[in-house]
């Protein structure tokens, strides 16, 4: 009876949802998909085949093109942080379902969030709104050795009960670290190579927040040998590090897919508001006229509310397009410009006003202890 109640729950949440957003929305039963998502649609038995594509019903939310990958994203991706942890495990399910209601098809997960199982029951619960293959979930590795990494992946996969990730990411690359290390045969990256031959991982890259991480920067890595598909950077509106003008373009230019973190933390204020940092980053362009990044991904410890009114915000700066078979910027209401919003921004980039630029700073599930 508990199970059952739980199930009409989410069913009239839903239902709510859809009626606010004006889309209809049917929950399934046992897997099958009544949810017109725009993108990713691939076979879970050949999940390296990608091909981007558009549903013929109308997408929820504007999506983009990751990179090379063939993968199309929603340009609001949701955050599996500490954030999200910091939520009961009832709201949990409530701000996913919110985010599928909304359109949102990129899910973030690091090992480190504790967060893993969350999404491994919401996404083989029989009234799941999505089939797995309708949705991209992404996971990061802390471990720097091959032996780590292999054994940290096993029990993330357990945990997510999939038998593969969309995106698998060697997570928070940091100044200090030997790259050379991590690239070797007995290091991350060479087991990341081994989980994409094998099809366990659909594509692979890096996560990092510091623009000169090792011996060198973020740029050398990428145009490295080690070839990553795609990588996830801290970027927001104060130009923190650089991103925007670095790592980022030379990432494009390789045909790698782009996302972006800690998109809104310490910057969202009376001067600059959540519909600000989120237009200056979607407007952004590589040198070919094409977005610079492809989806911003968000916390949400305010819950289904919180996820609900973000997706509404990206659906006024962009209404809902579906992934477009070239590079070009879809239509749009953003009235936003990076650079000018850098400007009145730049006063807040740095660890007084940025918590995850602290050097002490841990997104391990636990809520954030600064103002």
């Amino acid at each position: 009876m508990e199970n059952k109640k739980k199930d009409v729950s989410r069913r009239a949440f839903l239902a709510s949802a859809a009626a606010l957003s004006s889309v209809p929305i049917i929950a399934s039963c046992g897997g099958e998909s009544k949810m017109p998502l725009s993108g990713s649609v691939q076979s879970q038995n050949n999940p390296n085949q990608s091909t981007p594509k558009s549903n013929a019903a109308a997408p929820l939310m504007t999506t983009r093109q990751l990179g090379n990958t063939g993968l199309c994203v929603s340009i609001l991706g949701f955050g599996g942080g500490s954030k999200f942890a910091a939520l009961s495990a009832a709201d949990r399910l409530l701000a996913m379902d919110a985010a599928i209601a909304g359109g949102v098809n990129y899910f973030d997960n690091c090992i480190e969030y504790g967060t893993s199982a969350t999404y491994g029951t919401y996404f083989t619960s029989a009234t799941c709104p999505v089939k797995r293959s309708e949705v991209i979930i992404v996971d990061k590795i802390d471990d720097r050795d091959y032996a780590g990494a292999k054994k940290s992946f096993a029990s993330e996969l357990a945990k997510l009960q999939t038998s593969y990730v969309d995106l698998l990411l060697c997570h928070n690359v940091a100044s200090g670290e030997n790259l050379t290390n991590i690239a070797a045969t007995t290091g991350v990256w060479q087991f990341l190579k081994e989980a994409k031959a094998a099809g366990t991982a659909r594509f692979i890259g890096f996560s990092s927040m510091d623009n000169t991480a090792g011996a060198g920067t973020l740029v050398d890595w990428i145009n490295s040998a080690m070839n990553p598909d795609v990588c996830t950077l801290a970027m927001n509106i104060t130009g923190y590090g650089n991103m925007q003008k670095t790592a980022a373009p030379a990432a494009r230019a390789k045909g790698m897919g782009v996302s972006c973190i800690k998109t809104v933390l310490g910057v969202v204020g009376a001067a600059h508001t959540i519909s600000a940092c989120f237009g200056g980053l979607l407007s952004l362009k590589d040198a070919t006229g094409a977005p610079l990044v492809s989806t911003l991904i968000v916390g949400h410890d305010g819950g289904a509310a919180q996820v609900t009114a973000n997706c509404a915000v990206m659906n006024q700066l962009y209404p809902p397009t579906a992934c477009p078979t070239t590079g070009v910027l879809s239509s749009n209401n953003n009235p936003y410009n990076y650079d000018e919003l850098e400007r009145s921004a730049r006063h807040l980039a740095g660890p007084h006003a940025l918590p995850w630029a602290r050097p002490d700073f841990k997104d391990d599930g636990k809520p954030y202890i600064w103002a």
